[in-house]
């Protein structure tokens, strides 16, 4: 259950990063000059997970790998490729891995319990970091090659969706309690700190105080490629831009409404370029009858492109829940789920390429339930739902084929998606 607690934002004190077992900073390595930058992914092993090199054509680990002890939560990479920052938990540990060389070069504890929510290495010298706390949540400039934290702030609440490009990080601040409307935070490399407010956006989770099933509404939220707009895609057909150095924000009303009025909605947004951004979501609703019998269901609100220059959008796949980005096309998948009085009902649509135009290049999987899909250069990556966890159909973007499908030990791939 999240607390999410309204306030202002707050900055701390400088302060001094504790570092573990660091190592002299290390030049890079041969496979970031070379601009070549191998997958990676957490390997459980006895228990034991390890960071290790993927075939990516298979997913098995490529020789040996480092230990990574603790829960990792995410992750970022440097600008050049050449090494890894990775968040785990309990306590927070940062821990910057050598991707040429397979080694730690420093591990970095901050202080406090939480979840690390971003994980973002916008430029050489600055790792931002956002992780929630029990009286809200964090935002923490870290310079990587000093190992040094710059500077702290608090939020007493926290944040929703939060995206990051160029030198910028955002993040969605919801009310204390209930849906209301949401604020802007923004974070930029340079340790600068401001926020808007966005009237025309509802957001929040909320629990009634007489129990029953959570109420929640979660907008999409998107930076252009620099990090000098942000759209903020309202469930209620609203589209909110920010300019990132005015902060003026300009509302745009939709055609309809992207949801549907159901217990939760919640959207993911992406900037495409050229003026166009992608939408999909699902719509989940859920019940509690007098004998304490509960219903849940989830439905898709479909795929969508928006044109940021007309503001006019267009439905490009109505199955779809969720989808990302690869080699110039859009990976759409969803499915539909309802349980009730313990049976629980599946249909998947697969996964199914669009090009940025909306038109459809292929589709795989038919009928299958697909939870997530990972990109790495000319592969895809579908994890697919179902009775064994670790289930993924492997895609070779360049022929539109699935080549084949694993199930693995318990592995966390760092891909895109």
């Amino acid at each position: 259950m999240f607390a999410w607690c309204t306030g202002v934002v707050r900055i701390l004190a400088v302060a001094v990063l504790a570092a573990v077992a660091v190592a002299p900073a290390a030049a890079p390595s041969a496979s970031a000059k070379e601009g070549v930058r191998p997958l990676l992914g957490i390997v459980w092993k006895a228990k034991k997970p390890q960071l290790a090199r993927l075939d990516p054509a298979t997913l098995a680990p490529l020789g040996s790998g480092v230990p990574v002890p603790g829960a990792v939560g995410t992750w970022s990479f440097s600008p050049d490729g050449g090494q890894v920052a990775l968040a785990s938990e309990a306590p927070i540990r940062i821990r910057v891995l050598d991707v040429g060389e397979m080694r730690q070069v420093a591990a970095m504890k901050l202080t406090g319990a939480g979840n690390v929510i971003e994980l973002a290495w916008l430029r050489p010298d600055r790792l931002l970091v956002v992780h929630t706390r029990p009286d809200g949540a964090r935002i923490v400039w870290i310079d990587p090659q000093a190992r040094r934290v710059l500077k702290r702030a608090v939020l007493d609440v926290a944040p929703g969706p939060v995206a990051a490009a160029g030198d910028t990080v955002a993040a969605l601040v919801p009310p204390e309690d209930g849906v209301g409307t949401a604020r802007l935070v923004l974070a930029s490399a340079g340790g600068s700190l401001r926020e808007v407010a966005l009237p025309a956006i509802p957001i929040g989770l909320w629990l009634p105080p007489t129990g029953g099933t959570f109420e929640r509404v979660v907008p999409g939220l998107a930076l252009d490629a620099a990090g000098r707009h942000a759209y903020v895609v309202g469930t209620n057909g609203v589209v909110a831009e920010v300019d990132i150095d005015s902060l003026a924000v300009k509302n745009h009303v939709l055609g309809r409404s992207l949801a549907k009025a159901m217990n939760g909605e919640a959207l993911d947004a992406r900037w495409l370029g050229n003026g166009m951004l992608a939408v999909a979501g699902a719509s989940y609703s859920a019940s509690v009858d007098a004998q304490g019998g509960e219903t849940q269901s989830s439905t898709p609100l479909g795929l969508r492109l928006i044109d940021v220059t007309t503001w006019a959008e267009r439905t490009v796949d109505r199955g779809a829940s969720g989808f990302t980005l690869a080699s110039g096309s859009l990976l759409a998948y969803g499915s539909s789920w309802s349980s009730s009085a313990g049976v629980q009902k599946v249909a998947g649509m697969g996964l199914a390429a669009y090009g940025a135009d909306g038109a459809q290049r292929y589709r795989l999987l038919a009928g299958q339930s697909v939870g997530m899909v990972q990109t790495d250069g000319a592969w895809a990556y579908a994890w697919l739902d179902g009775p064994t966890p670790f289930h993924v159909a492997v895609v070779d973007l360049t022929s539109g084929s699935v080549e084949r499908e694993v199930h693995l030990p318990p592995t966390a791939l760092l891909a895109d998606f």
